[in-house]
């Protein structure tokens, strides 16, 4: 049962992740079409946009790290683990924003891994 709550988990939050830096990409595709000069603070939201795009995509790839370590700890093998949940059916291109070079410190693993723990041991 443990498992199949810590794949649920794994699922919704990397869906919830995705779906948003998804609309902040539809929203920097859609700016970048239109003048957006006249309108007060359009700087200010494209630049609110762009680091709530960057943010979600750090703890899109910390998740899964996080998930690695979780399976690395309880012994099961990540890559396995991960093809049961078929994130990639709904996410459809995720492996672009997990290939992104983006520094991610071991406490913020470490954090998404204690999520994961949280399930394991009830």
């Amino acid at each position: 049962m443990a498992i199949t709550l810590i794949g649920t988990v794994f699922f919704e939050k990397c869906v919830y992740h995705y779906n948003i830096i998804k609309k902040a990409d539809a929203y920097t595709l859609l700016a970048d079409g239109i003048d957006l000069k006249h309108l007060n603070d359009s700087e200010t939201v494209a630049t609110k946009v762009e680091q709530a795009r960057d943010l979600h995509i750090f703890r899109l790839i910390a998740l899964h790290r996080g998930i690695a370590a979780f399976c690395s700890q309880v012994g099961l093998n990540s890559d396995d683990f991960l093809k049961t949940i078929h994130v990639r059916d709904v996410c459809f291109d995720i492996e672009i924003y997990l290939a992104l070079e983006t520094e991610i410190s071991e406490s913020d693993i470490q954090h998404a891994k204690e999520l994961f723990l949280e399930y394991w041991h009830f």
